[in-house]
C-alpha cells in the first residue's frame, strides 16, 4: 500500500499523535511501501523526517504541490490504477 497525505494546511503537529502514527505504522510496515506527505510548514516538515527514520526511511515529506502530485501519478500508473488521477484532488 502507498499512502499520500496532504498534510499543506497542518501548520504545526501533535508530538503524542506523530508518535501513535510511527507506532502504527511500524507494526504494519509489510503492507505499506511508502508515504508521500505534502508539507508546508518546516515544523511539520520536521516531524515527518523523524517519522521516516523510525520507519526506515519509507516517509518523504514534499514541499511542492507539483511533486506530490507527480508522486501519486507515478504510482497510479505503476499500479495500473484506473479510473483515478490527482487531478480529481482539490487544488
Amino acid at each position: 500500500m502507498a499512502l499520500f497525505l496532504d498534510a499543506s494546511r497542518l501548520e504545526r503537529y501533535d508530538s503524542v499523535l506523530r508518535t501513535r502514527l510511527t507506532h502504527h505504522f511500524r507494526e504494519h510496515l509489510r503492507q505499506v511501501s511508502r508515504i508521500d506527505v505534502l508539507v508546508k510548514s518546516r515544523i511539520v516538515a520536521m516531524g515527518v523526517a523523524v517519522a521516516s527514520l523510525a520507519l526506515g526511511g519509507i516517509v518523504k515529506s514534499r514541499a511542492d504541490t507539483t511533486s506530490f502530485r507527480s508522486a501519486l501519478e507515478a504510482e497510479l500508473r505503476e499500479r495500473r490504477v484506473a479510473g483515478f488521477s490527482a487531478d480529481l484532488l482539490g487544488r
